[in-house]
């Protein structure tokens, strides 16, 4: 029984800890005071059915789990490491489309190089906006749009890069990257308006809600 009581103490204390949860919320929650958590924690007494029933269902464990060494179960995955594991998933299928987008513009490169002798290397500043408007929308679609503005500021230099480059030519051609801290200072605005919109609209919207 002694077991029992050490083996539930040390699973409550993980369950409790990886769910961010004081001794007196897990108490409330579960109609008991924090004095009784402290004991169940303590190995000093265990709950009535009834309360592993409630523990169990409150962390997601089956009650085998509550009371077996923590070696033959794993805990339950938390909310922010869900959100870890699909950021990271998002940022593979991200970087895996710019290097498929890489690729293809450097497969494209080799075989007009090999199979006509054409040596363009303007096919690599072709590619920028292609490959900025792809993270541009793989970011706000798999991310929320964290870092737009960033990624719309790079779309606009890519494009003047592009523009530059089939101009190159022309006399004045470089003149067009005077435009880039103008354009890009307008994107940065544009964002901090939007934004400053939205939290106004919001804050109005809670407003009338309480007022209700």
């Amino acid at each position: 029984m002694d077991d029992l009581k050490l083996i539930f103490a040390s699973n409550l204390i993980r369950l409790r800890t990886a769910a961010g949860m004081t001794q007196a919320e897990l108490g409330e929650a579960l109609s008991y005071t924090d004095k009784a958590v402290s004991k169940w924690e303590r190995a000093e007494s265990m709950p009535d059915v009834a309360a592993l029933v409630q523990i169990a269902r409150l962390f997601k464990v089956t009650l085998d789990e509550l009371v077996s060494p923590q070696e033959t179960w794993r805990l339950p995955v938390t909310e922010k490491e869900q959100q870890r594991e699909k950021r990271r998933v998002s940022w593979f299928i991200i970087l895996l489309s710019l290097l498929g987008i890489a690729c293809a513009a450097g497969l494209v490169f080799v075989i007009l190089w090999l199979a006509a002798g054409w040596v363009e290397w303007r096919i690599f500043a072709f590619t920028l906006p292609i490959l900025m408007t792809t993270w541009l929308t793989l970011n706000s679609c798999l991310l929320e749009g964290k870092g737009n503005r960033y990624l719309v500021m790079g779309l606009v230099t890519s494009l003047l890069v592009t523009v530059y480059t089939a101009l190159i030519r022309l006399q004045n051609a470089w003149q067009l990257f005077l435009l880039v801290v103008p354009l890009n200072l307008l994107v940065w605005l544009s964002f901090v308006v939007a934004r400053a919109y939205r939290r106004r609209k919001s804050t109005r919207s809670r407003v009338e809600e309480e007022a209700r």
